[in-house]
């Protein structure tokens, strides 16, 4: 089934809201070009490099030149490093708002509202979506000792809160307990369609890559485009899934299961019939 909804995901450019979302595409690509044109505060991370290559020789006796009184993190890590790492992270943010606000346009043409009522319902629930952005800085934080491998589990967990809030049926912590029930048994489903996209988008990148010699401009726009066209596959997921599985009740069955693929079926006949009548015309 995870195939199915990564097929879904390709069809990232079939929106009734089209010049939106070209706008949403123009917008995080002239973003990720800029961060990676001109990036903010200082790139050079080579005292960290060397403290993460030394520091395993130093406890293993292996020709290390491990000093710990040297690596200091104010000293591994210079205030232009702080900003560059803030600014990748509000980046991060803003690629992952971009997917929710297509996730969302897209749910709500499933549901037969307009763009402006989806917009309002973004609108609407932004104060609990920063507030999830705080709520998740303490386990993001904490799974980074268990070198982020918790960090998964917790964001399938949620996956369905941005788009439960747009909803505006519940409140902040049955929102989340709403996205518990949801996602229950498909986690994994999740993670291979997402898994999915991101193969192909380090495919698209690593082709750029061998075409394009390093450091020429095109390099840099070909592997934002990339990661564009990402940004809006995983919009279009996470709102595939969510129409899917929004009215579930209960654990899964096989008729169940068997609902969802007619249902994406008949999504996908619809626009077949939608393109046809516009070619007609």
């Amino acid at each position: 089934m995870s195939l199915l909804f990564t097929l879904e995901a390709l069809r990232f450019h079939k929106l009734k809201s089209e010049r939106f979302v070209q706008l949403i595409f123009l917008i995080t690509m002239v973003l990720n070009a800029t961060q990676a044109l001109f990036p903010l505060g200082d790139t050079d991370f080579s005292r960290l490099t060397e403290f993460i290559q030394e520091y395993p020789r130093f406890f293993t006796g292996r020709n290390s030149m491990f000093d710990p009184q040297k690596f200091v993190l104010t000293e591994m890590l210079t205030p232009g490093n702080y900003l560059f790492l803030a600014s990748t992270l509000v980046l991060l943010l803003l690629n992952a708002y971009a997917s929710i606000c297509y996730a969302a346009i897209y749910y709500g043409e499933k549901q037969g509202n307009s763009l402006r009522t989806s917009l309002l319902s973004l609108w609407h629930s932004l104060p609990k979506m920063l507030l999830l952005a705080l709520y998740l800085i303490v386990p993001v934080f904490l799974s980074a000792l268990f070198f982020f491998i918790p960090l998964p589990f917790l964001l399938l967990q949620i996956y369905f809160v941005p788009l439960i809030f747009t909803d505006g049926k519940y409140r902040f912590t049955s929102g989340i307990e709403r996205s518990r029930v949801l996602t229950n048994g498909i986690k994994m489903t999740i993670f291979l369609s997402w898994l999915g996209i991101q193969l192909l988008i380090t495919l698209g990148r690593s082709i750029g890559e061998a075409i394009i010699p390093p450091g020429e401009v095109g390099r840099i726009l070909v592997a934002s485009f990339i990661t564009t066209i990402g940004v809006l596959m995983k919009g279009r997921l996470m709102g595939a899934y969510y129409m899917a599985f929004s009215r579930r009740l209960g654990p899964l069955s096989v008729e169940q299961v068997e609902d969802i693929r007619d249902l994406m079926r008949n999504e996908w006949s619809k626009d077949k019939r939608s393109d046809d009548d516009n070619e007609r015309r």
